[in-house]
C-alpha cells in the first residue's frame, strides 16, 4: 500500500525506490529533506506543528497522510 508523503517532505521513499537512487543521490536527497525540515519548523508555530503531526499520524483532523518521522532541529522562532 502506499502512504501519502509526511508533510514537507521533499521525496517519498516510495519514488526514491522506483528512481534506484545511487548511494550518493540518497545522501544529497537526505542532507536536502534536513534542509527542509529545519526550515519548515522555523516558519510553523507549534500548534501548526503539532497539525502535521496529526495529519501524519492519522489523527484528529488528519487522513493519515503519511508516517510522519522526526523533524529534526527546531528553528528559533
Amino acid at each position: 500500500m502506499m502512504t501519502p508523503p509526511r508533510v514537507g517532505e521533499v521525496m517519498p521513499s516510495f519514488v526514491a525506490q522506483m528512481l534506484n537512487l545511487t548511494a550518493e543521490q540518497k545522501a544529497q536527497l537526505a542532507a536536502l529533506q534536513q534542509k527542509v525540515d529545519a526550515e519548515l519548523a522555523a516558519i510553523l508555530t507549534d500548534e501548526q506543528e503539532a497539525q502535521c503531526a496529526q495529519m501524519s499520524q492519522g489523527g484528529p483532523g488528519g487522513q493519515g497522510m503519511g508516517p510522519g518521522g522526526p523533524r529534526g532541529q527546531r528553528g528559533q522562532r
